[in-house]
């Protein structure tokens, strides 16, 4: 009974953002932006959950219930959401072809390889910090989600910046905004060096100082996530700030141009 709860609890909190994550990405890569309109979200959030629902019942089936070996899991999950992408792909498509099958496959492979090396980038230093096996996590789902955490936000954080741009009919050049601007690119140093003291200053405590020695282990996870989480948090909150900032100024000048442009047409009024 307890694996099937595992299996529950593990399927709403990590594998259907995750998946979710991968969908998303999919559907960017192959440029279906009409699947990902945000002014109809909750229709399309009906139509991804086609391909993710199947995987994440299997990933969770086949990890709590029926304890098959990762590498197992990996190859299975994989095969069936590349399976039912292709279903879902097809089935919005007007123009079905071998290419489109082609990119199906890579696309899905590219997400799944860049889940594993983002988790792959924070997750060992995790693990070597608070000195536990990865198999600790796995058999603790608040544990496990919460060591998941870092890396979902960062992914939400990538695909919530893409959707605002391309659901906005004003394009902004954001970085090259920010590397003309003397005062936001002065700015974007300056909180890209403060990030880099904050996770030195929280590593210096954790490795040099033994912070964690006297603290419970839930404590000492919270304070790893929160100096891992920080600098995507940051970083990613300023470019938001900046690209909505400069949409704003770009619809103010839209609408000037366009009040001036109505006032070119209005006939002139005899004294």
């Amino acid at each position: 009974m307890e694996n099937v709860s595992n299996a529950i609890l593990n399927l709403f909190l990590v594998s259907i953002p995750e998946q979710t994550f991968q969908v998303i990405m999919i559907l960017l890569f192959l440029k279906r932006f009409d699947l990902l309109d945000l002014r109809m979200w909750r229709q399309n959030l009906k139509v991804i959950m086609i391909p993710v629902l199947p995987t994440v019942l299997l990933i969770n089936i086949l990890k709590y219930i029926l304890m098959t070996p990762i590498q197992v899991v990996t190859t299975l999950s994989f095969l069936t959401m590349t399976i039912f992408m292709i279903y879902f792909v097809f089935k919005n498509s007007y123009d079905i072809n071998f290419k489109l099958f082609i990119k199906i496959v890579v696309f899905t492979f590219l997400t799944f390889a860049m889940v594993g090396l983002l988790e792959s980038l924070y997750v060992p230093l995790i693990l070597y910090l608070l000195d536990k096996p990865i198999s600790f996590f796995n058999n603790n789902i608040f544990y496990n989600f919460l060591l998941a955490l870092p890396g979902r936000i960062f992914e939400y954080c990538l695909i919530t910046y893409i959707l605002i741009k391309q659901n906005n009919s004003i394009k902004t050049e954001l970085f090259n905004t920010i590397f003309k601007n003397r005062f936001l690119l002065s700015s974007f140093i300056m909180l890209i060096i403060c990030c880099n003291i904050f996770v030195v200053f929280f590593m210096k405590l954790i490795v040099f100082d033994n912070i964690l020695v006297n603290i419970a282990f839930s404590e000492q996870l919270a304070m790893i996530l929160v100096s891992v989480s920080f600098p995507i948090i940051s970083i990613t909150w300023f470019l938001l700030i900046v690209n909505y900032i400069l949409t704003q100024q770009k619809h103010i000048q839209q609408a000037y141009k366009n009040l001036l442009a109505e006032d070119d047409f209005l006939p002139d009024v005899e004294e």
